[in-house]
């Protein structure tokens, strides 16, 4: 994570409370943590996160899964008419 300058910090405090007044009143309602978190958190970046090797991975498991399953169907319905025809003799 990358450092924040003092003046980055100063512009967060600013930009969420607008004055000192509003800081130190926030302070003693949330405590010191909450309300330095609260107007960092607005400032906070993060790269996205990369998710199309996990998509493409499920998706090639969805298609195995269905063929499988289809294979699977396609054999008990052979199986069913193939007793069907046979007692129809």
């Amino acid at each position: 994570m990358d450092k924040l300058t003092q003046d980055q910090v100063n512009d967060a405090m600013t930009k969420t409370y607008g004055n000192r007044k509003n800081f130190m009143a926030a302070v003693k309602k949330y405590g010191l943590g909450a309300a330095v978190s609260a107007a960092l958190v607005t400032n906070a970046n993060a790269a996205s996160i990369d998710v199309t090797s996990v998509v493409g991975t499920i998706t090639d498991g969805v298609t195995t899964v269905s063929s499988i399953g289809l294979a699977v169907l396609s054999l008990v319905v052979v199986i069913k008419v193939f007793k069907w025809a046979r007692s129809a003799m």
